[in-house]
């Protein structure tokens, strides 16, 4: 999929240990990164303690600050996270469901400088604690282009119907 174009990003994600220190870490990153940083595009995270929050970056490497969603992060809950990206004004919109709240952003920016998001997504734990352990599943992860994307196929799915159309003509004039 080419990520220059607008598109989404879906994945469940349930935490069943919480450590006491450190939290999880969920981001959009260039390539496979232990933490996210400048070259990270957007960022969702929650720590040991907290609310699940999301950086709102100023599309140069630095960071405007965090939105806290008011979502605390529970062990033993699932999240349903979507996250949708518009690649031409280095934007992101976030949706996280708790199995009874749904959280939806404003629109964010991205954090990183760079003119399109990252291709690797990531999922971490940080610990500042060795003696710190955090457990946690991810299921349905998805990526998807936008509808514009799905525009781009239309021509070669109508040549094939056409294609397809025109073998059974030649069939019934024999």
């Amino acid at each position: 999929m080419d990520v220059s174009l607008d598109h989404s990003y879906s994945f469940n994600l349930r935490v069943d240990t919480k450590g006491s220190f450190g939290g999880v870490n969920i981001f959009n990153n260039p390539s496979i990164a232990a933490g996210a940083g400048s070259a990270s595009s957007w960022i969702i995270y929650a720590n040991s303690t907290g609310n699940w929050l999301l950086r709102n970056g100023n599309r140069s490497g630095g960071v405007i600050g965090d939105v806290d969603t008011g979502m605390a992060l529970t062990a033993g809950t699932t999240y349903s996270f979507t996250i949708n990206v518009d690649e031409d004004t280095n934007s992101w919109v976030a949706q996280i469901y708790n199995g009874s709240t749904t959280y939806t952003s404003s629109t964010l920016g991205f954090r990183t400088s760079a003119a399109t998001d990252g291709d690797t997504l990531n999922f971490t734990a940080s610990n500042v604690n060795t003696a710190s352990t955090w457990v946690y599943s991810i299921d349905s992860v998805s990526v998807i282009p936008e509808p514009s994307s799905y525009a781009l196929l239309a021509p070669v799915l109508l040549s094939l119907a056409l294609l397809r159309r025109g073998v059974r003509f030649s069939r019934q004039a024999r």
